[in-house]
């Protein structure tokens, strides 16, 4: 049986497994300088296609809870422009209160402060925004906030908009004189029951807007959970195990050696070979 010098079997095993041991040192590196375990498709596909998923969600929630925080931005807007209503129409009702009374003095004085509070009031409502949106004159009914990584009203949010500016003590006239009339014992009884009604309206819309951004708030924190266990996920697929590859890049650099050590042998046989040929 003829024998191929160049060919023989030991020297044929030890280049192929030469081959896969610097293969392995290769991707040894590569995950031990990158930290990541799949660099190609190749080394994990599966896996790669679960990661990749998973990277989809974690960056739609992430999203998702910061379109949750300008929510909670856009009613404690909302919240704080209603708490200098509240407060105007307070002021006012106790200004209709002593004006109602039979023996008080200076009705004009009293008329003159429920003139600039409805002002301010009716400033108030008309000019509060958020990122560009009126919140209480009318043009939108509700607004809705994506707060989750799906699509669907599933994972809206709905904050309801109630036009206030039908408020008794609004007024569309920059001037607003005698919007809340305290001129007379009678139009400010008159004056109680309608600023009564008012604050009922605005009180309601306060509400809202705090159970909206409770709501809001719990959102964030479910979402928050998500990403933390989706990362935790991704990480196990993803991350390089550095004492398992560490292991295997000292494994493979002994194997390489060896190879190498079992070629040069392969290789002197040979020479001996040829040496008997001369």
């Amino acid at each position: 049986m003829p024998i191929s010098i160049n060919q023989s079997t030991p020297s044929f095993f030890s280049q192929r497994n030469i081959q896969q041991s610097q293969d392995s040192i290769q991707s040894s590196l590569e995950k031990l300088s990158s930290l990541i375990a799949i660099n190609r498709a190749s080394d994990n596909p599966s896996g790669l296609f679960i990661s990749q998923g998973q990277t989809s969600d974690i960056n739609a929630l992430n999203q998702s809870v910061r379109n949750a925080s300008d929510g909670i931005s856009l009613t404690q807007t909302a919240d704080g422009a209603l708490s200098s209503v509240t407060q105007n129409i307070q002021r006012i009702r106790e200004l209709a209160v002593q004006s109602a009374n039979g023996t008080v003095e200076g009705r004009e004085v009293l008329q003159l402060e429920a003139d600039q509070l409805t002002q301010e009031l009716s400033r108030t409502l008309g000019n509060t925004e958020f990122n560009g949106q009126k919140l209480f004159d009318g043009s939108s009914s509700e607004l809705n906030f994506q707060v989750g990584s799906e699509g669907g009203s599933g994972n809206q949010i709905k904050v309801n908009l109630e036009s206030l500016t039908g408020l008794n003590a609004f007024s569309s006239d920059e001037n607003g004189k005698l919007t809340i009339d305290l001129s007379s014992q009678s139009t400010a009884q008159s004056a109680i029951s309608s600023l009564d009604s008012d604050l009922d309206s605005v009180v309601k819309q306060r509400a809202s807007f705090g159970a909206s951004e409770n709501r809001f708030s719990s959102s964030i924190s479910t979402s928050q959970d998500r990403v933390f266990n989706l990362e935790e996920s991704r990480s196990r697929i993803l991350d390089t195990d550095l004492a398992k590859e560490a292991s295997a890049l000292v494994q493979a650099k002994i194997r390489n050696q060896a190879g190498i050590s079992t070629l040069a042998q392969s290789n002197v046989s040979a020479q001996s070979v040829l040496s008997l040929l001369k």
